[in-house]
Formats: structure tokens, sequence, C-alpha cells
């Protein structure tokens, strides 16, 4: 619960309320297992995994933000 994930023009995220390395990792788990069944593949060079800052479509989002 408290999770979301959100795809945009090919550009997953996956957010929480709350950070806990344990729910993320669960989370993470469970998308890469639904984007594999869907027969999609990831490009491991374009990810990021685990980012206390992310640029996303010119936003800098953070903890503070």
């Amino acid at each position: 619960m408290g999770t979301l994930t959100t795809v945009y023009m090919e550009q997953p995220r996956i957010l929480g309320r709350r950070y806990r390395e344990e729910d993320h990792e669960r989370n993470l788990d469970a998308v890469l297992q639904r984007i594999s069944e869907s027969g999609f593949d990831i490009r491991l060079s374009k990810c990021q995994f685990s980012a206390s800052e992310v640029n996303y479509f010119g936003c800098i989002i953070n903890k503070e933000a």
C-alpha cells in the first residue's frame, strides 16, 4: 500500500510515501516481473535504481521536493 508506479513515455517510476528498502525491492521485483511477463525488455544501461534524486522531464525530484 502507498506505492505508486507511473509510466509516461516509456519511463516508469516506482514511488512510495516512505522509503523502506525492503518495500522498494519488493515493488521493483513486482514491476520487473510484470514487464517480463508482458514480453517487454529492460535496458539496464538506461536504468537508475534506488536513486536519491532524479531528473524527470526537467524537474528534480528528491526527498525535499
